[in-house]
């Protein structure tokens, strides 16, 4: 899904309310935002249906624009795609 201007402008207005993160690769902080929102599927067995129910969890890759390390930011929580965060914790 690629981000309008409005919904890019959100998820940099997002992660100005965080600390500037540093690369824990190469330590510098300059980050190249995505204008596209990707997901990361549930990996199934090989055995599964290809059409098995699949969980999906949209992100945006942030990428360090010295070595292209990669972080991926939920989409959800930048609010640009609907949903709630699932927690984990028991």
């Amino acid at each position: 899904m690629e981000l309008s201007p409005e919904q890019l402008g959100q998820v940099i207005e997002y992660l100005k309310k965080w600390k500037v993160a540093e690369c824990s690769i190469c330590g510098h902080d300059d980050w190249a935002v995505a204008s596209t929102v990707f997901v990361l599927s549930e990996y199934n067995s090989p055995r599964a249906s290809v059409y098995s129910n699949v969980q999906v969890f949209p992100v945006i890759p942030l990428t360090c624009k010295t070595c292209g390390n990669v972080l991926f930011l939920s989409a959800i929580a930048a609010g640009v795609v609907p949903g709630a965060i699932r927690s984990t914790a028991g």
